[in-house]
């Protein structure tokens, strides 16, 4: 039996088979507001898109909206930083475009380059790109730091989807027109979920994974060998089976530990029916091959829907995926996946942040521990970094805390671990703030499906989106770097430090699984626009198919 939607999303938009036209009018972000009186600094302002670039197809846009933001910092210079985001969210799925921020020192101010044109909005008219929409923007930059990759889906109603990667060689101030390591139109098969990794050891050798939904939804992979001059044939990666289907794949590489060009590829893999595992699968060959035999479980991804403890208001977050990192140390064979998971929660009502460890490349996985501070209240959107120096870092939001008038407040934590996840140290990044204005996507508030978190030397370096009273829109973007030496507090609240829970012997009840079946397929279906988890059709499998019409993502 097949699963999901396959189709295309109601959205949909990318620059085509050689890359994108050029921009119409140059786009030209203003820049960010004065940073407000505390340690985040405000990244976003207000949205330099034209007026009616793109249609609206009966949903809603939330113009000045910032969500969804990934952040990398270069491998050469820990001054430099670079982050991306969806701006102007629409209600349905995707964002007029995504923009680019870059600082060059350390985050203290940033400016706002002209992003690729990966949208019409981005070229400045209808039309002028070929895709009406843009979604999970995401960044790698290679090795030696030299060059800067950005992918991202690209979407128009009911014409095609994509995947388009951009390249800088100036640290994001300039980018090349995107390339579409893959376009297909809505009623054959639908792109989603990307991301994109670069090769640790190799600087010319980059990756871009993402699930294809033709039949068995398997995970896809694209390579270049030459900085994202050219880019090989897509080739699959990963199938899942009669059944079944993968989402959320990124890849991930040891730096030097077990054999050279070893890379662990870690996603979701959903049934037709019932609770999804979080699984990895290895190459040794760059990505050349994938042999099946490698592909291990995880974990159960036993996560309910997040719903605001005071209001029972639904979230849309990352409940179906998980965060993953290796640890870069030369020769290290140490692999951390995190997640959200109601099991270690008395009543298994609402999800914890939960950590496994992996020490031998991804071949076996320890039981889960839970890492959140106070798992008494939702906690959702974790991110996970590992320093250079081994020190694990875990950033999340959670229902924490009170705000005078406030409707939904949420605080942004960070848990940090310099013994891989035993003992914790938590303090809180940000908030409480007011989630009430948040843009809401198919019937949910909602931030992104994920959100830039990395490290540097002695700093964790997050980048997140929240709701500001007063602010340029419905959210900003803001960069908090915790330079501080472990065990202190990132800031002057609530620092405490714990030991980790373990799950042994805490096993997650029928209700629960029943729970997570239920949350695995709303979550597809407010992605897909159906029931993609018990969706029978016929296709052809990896390269077409003959499948129903989807909505948007």
């Amino acid at each position: 039996m097949a699963l999901l939607c396959g189709a295309c999303c109601a959205l949909q938009a990318c620059g085509g088979g050689g890359g994108a036209s050029s921009p119409v009018a140059p786009l030209n972000p203003s820049s960010p507001p004065p940073a407000p009186a505390s340690a985040s600094i405000r990244v976003s302002g207000l949205s330099p898109f034209p007026a009616n670039c793109a249609p609206s197809n009966g949903e809603t846009l939330y113009l000045n909206s910032e969500v969804e933001p990934y952040l990398v910092v270069s491998p050469t210079n820990a001054r430099v930083t670079v982050g991306v985001w969806q701006q102007d969210r629409w209600s349905g799925g995707g964002a007029r475009g995504i923009l680019v921020a870059r600082s060059v020192d350390g985050g203290s101010t940033w400016s706002m380059p002209i992003p690729p044109a990966l949208s019409d909005c981005m070229g400045g008219a209808p039309g002028s790109v070929g895709y009406q929409r843009a979604s999970d923007p995401w960044l790698a930059y290679s090795s030696d730091g030299a060059t800067l990759y950005q992918s991202a889906l690209a979407l128009t109603t009911g014409t095609s989807s994509a995947v388009l990667v951009s390249a800088s060689s100036d640290d994001g101030q300039t980018w090349s027109v995107p390339t579409a390591v893959v376009r297909d139109a809505p009623d054959i098969v639908f792109n989603d979920k990307e991301s994109i990794s670069a090769d640790p050891l190799a600087p010319n050798i980059a990756y871009v994974t993402w699930d294809r939904s033709t039949a068995d939804v398997p995970a896809m992979l694209a390579r270049t060998t030459d900085r994202a001059v050219s880019w090989q044939p897509m080739q699959l990666l990963f199938d899942p089976g009669s059944g079944y289907a993968t989402i959320g794949n990124v890849i991930v590489g040891l730096n030097g530990g077990g054999p050279l060009g070893t890379l662990i590829d870690c996603f979701t893999q959903y049934p037709v029916s019932g609770v999804a595992n979080l699984r990895a699968i290895r190459s040794t060959n760059q990505g050349q091959t994938w042999p099946a035999n490698t592909a291990t479980t995880i974990a159960a991804l036993n996560s309910v829907q997040t719903r605001d403890p005071f209001t029972g208001l639904p979230v849309r977050d990352g409940s179906i995926l998980g965060t993953f990192a290796a640890d870069p140390r030369p020769g290290s064979t140490t692999l951390y996946a995190a997640w959200e998971d109601a099991t270690p929660v008395a009543n298994q009502d609402h999800n914890a942040i939960v950590l496994s460890r992996s020490g031998d490349g991804g071949a076996t996985w320890s039981t889960p521990l839970l890492v959140n501070g106070d798992p008494t209240v939702p906690a959702f959107n974790p991110s996970i970094a590992v320093r250079s120096d081994g020190e694990i870092g875990l950033r999340y939001y959670d229902f924490r805390g009170a705000l005078a008038g406030a409707a939904i407040p949420v605080s942004v934590w960070l848990a940090r671990s310099s013994d891989g996840g035993s003992t914790w140290v938590e303090s809180q990044i940000d908030g409480p703030f007011d989630l009430t204005n948040a843009p809401i996507v198919q019937g949910q508030l909602f931030l992104g499906d994920y959100e830039g978190f990395t490290g540097a030397n002695t700093e964790f370096l997050s980048f997140y989106a929240k709701v500001v009273s007063g602010s340029t829109g419905p959210t900003d973007i803001f960069f908090d770097p915790a330079n501080v030496p472990f065990g202190m507090a990132a800031h002057a609240a609530q620092a405490r430090r714990y030991a980790a829970a373990p799950l042994a012997g805490r096993t997650a009840s029928t209700r629960l699984k029943q729970e997570a079946a239920e949350n695995l397929r709303r979550s597809l279906m407010h992605r897909f626009g159906r029931d993609a988890t018990r969706e029978n059709r016929t296709a052809t499998h990896p390269s077409g198919a003959t499948a129903p019409r989807a909505r948007a993502r």
